[in-house]
């Protein structure tokens, strides 16, 4: 595999190539909200649920979606998701590059703000009688 560089810093990668991830090139919620509902469905998701509280947008599920991955590295790594093409990979990375706050909850690992404001109490209670949630809210 010669001519390949690993990608030591891929969130500040991603963050630099917002034309990589945004038909318009240009970081918006509702892209990320598509992708994330497109990549829970495609892991075996049998229902997904939207909802926006004030400028918060979260997405929750019956099924974890992270299949017991480290939520760190989610949203650390780019990480190929087959199951949705040849060429795609998780968005958990592309809401930490380009979401102002971003937090998840799981049933197994509760509750962690990856970045930015933790959401409000409302927020956290649309999110924890799921199984796996994700919330997140641009500038």
């Amino acid at each position: 595999m010669s001519g390949l560089t690993p990608l030591n810093d891929a969130l500040g990668f991603v963050s630099q190539h917002p034309e990589m991830f945004f038909p318009g090139k240009v970081p918006n919620p509702l892209d990320c909200l598509q992708h994330l509902l497109v990549e829970v469905l495609a892991l075996g998701a049998p229902d997904a649920v939207v909802r926006r509280l004030d400028n918060w947008w979260v997405l929750s599920s019956s099924f974890d979606w992270f299949g017991g991955k480290d939520p760190n590295e989610l949203f650390k790594r780019i990480i190929p998701i087959p199951e949705v093409g040849p060429n795609a990979s998780r968005v958990e990375i592309v809401l930490a590059a380009f979401a102002q706050s971003v937090a998840t909850y799981g049933r197994s690992t509760g509750r962690l703000v990856v970045q930015g404001e933790p959401p409000g109490e409302d927020v956290w209670k649309e999110m924890t009688p799921s199984t796996r949630a994700i919330s997140f809210r641009f500038s």
